[in-house]
């Protein structure tokens, strides 16, 4: 039994310029303007039930391929990056796949058009910060699919308020080769610290933060654990990241630090008064004592994030090395 399917998708992408921005753009190395979504590789994967052997892409048109699977996308694409606002494009996905059912096959072919959004959102938010936005996805003639909001929103307010962690612009194509070179398959748990933090980076542009949520403390410092090493004192911790980014005045980032684990040990250990979730929207003192300064907090977690994950990108590397001297204090012998 052989299945063909072509499968017109809607995605809507937004471009969203930085009027506080403006300024940087000119620095960036490249033409951002003209810089279409075809031009993006679509990168090695692997899943569970179907390893992918390799990933290349030819003009328009790319391809997965592993013995008689083959997901050609070909891309019809009108919409260009750069537009204040995108228009809808289609894109055609054929499938062919010998002795399988049809929903096999389609649930297949999400699984690699998700992780082909994904990387998109995450290659272009990396290089310039706050440039893309996943908004909706439709598959026609598929069952439904929803995919919750990739906002850019905590990779602009990085870009304009990043004072104490620089937050730069990268080119892209540096950002890709950076990206296929590290530990990056969805269906492996990342070992390195660099996939542990593009995984927290995914799971907070996911976040509303129109709502509360107080998990959001938890992934921030999961994340800078894995860059700068856990199992520390919080002391070193602070060493570290200041020596990563060679700061002259200490006092700004061991504040950050300090209010990011203050949250999150008031958060582990039952001492954070949270409200009913309904009620989280209405409690004005609830908003503006606790709310207001949490997202200030998670912002500035999510501004180290990025800026040490460029700095990964910038030196070519997956993970941070330090190095510590212990010192002894020879005790004297007393006599006796």
């Amino acid at each position: 039994m052989k299945i063909e399917h072509i499968h017109p998708i809607t995605v809507n992408l937004k471009y969203s310029p930085l009027n506080e921005a403006e300024n940087y753009v000119s620095t960036w190395p490249g033409n951002f303007e003209k810089m279409a979504i075809a031009n993006i590789e679509f990168l090695r994967a692997n899943h569970k039930d179907y390893e992918i052997a390799e990933a290349i892409r030819l003009g328009k048109e790319i391809f997965v391929r592993r013995g008689q699977i083959t997901f050609p996308f070909e891309t019809m694409i009108e919409h260009v990056i750069g537009k204040e606002e995108s228009k809808n494009y289609r894109v055609l996905v054929k499938l062919e796949r010998k002795e399988e059912s049809q929903a096999v096959v389609e649930r297949v072919a999400r699984f690699f058009l998700l992780l082909y959004l994904h990387e998109i959102f995450l290659l272009m938010n990396l290089s310039l910060p706050g440039s893309l936005s996943l908004i909706s996805l439709n598959i026609e003639d598929m069952d439904s699919i929803e995919v919750p909001n990739l906002s850019s929103y905590e990779f602009s307010r990085s870009l304009i308020q990043g004072s104490i962690f620089p937050i730069t612009f990268i080119d892209l194509e540096a950002v890709q080769k950076w990206y296929k070179s590290i530990d990056t398959s969805p269906s492996n748990l990342p070992s390195k610290s660099a996939g542990k933090a593009l995984n927290v980076l995914i799971r907070l542009s996911y976040s509303d933060y129109s709502h509360f949520r107080p998990e959001l403390s938890l992934l921030v410092t999961y994340a800078v654990e894995a860059l700068f090493g856990g199992g520390i004192p919080i002391s070193l911790l602070k060493k570290r990241v200041i020596q990563h980014f060679n700061a002259k005045v200490e006092k700004p980032i061991k504040n950050v630090l300090d209010e990011i684990y203050k949250w999150r040990n008031k958060l582990v250990h039952g001492e954070l008064l949270l409200p009913h979730p309904l009620m989280s929207d209405f409690d004005d003192h609830f908003s503006s004592n606790i709310q207001v300064p949490y997202f200030e907090v998670v912002n500035n977690g999510f501004q180290l994030i990025v800026s040490t994950i460029q700095s990964l990108i910038m030196n070519n590397s997956d993970s941070l090395m330090f190095s510590e001297t212990r010192f002894f204090n020879r005790i004297e012998k007393r006599e006796s």
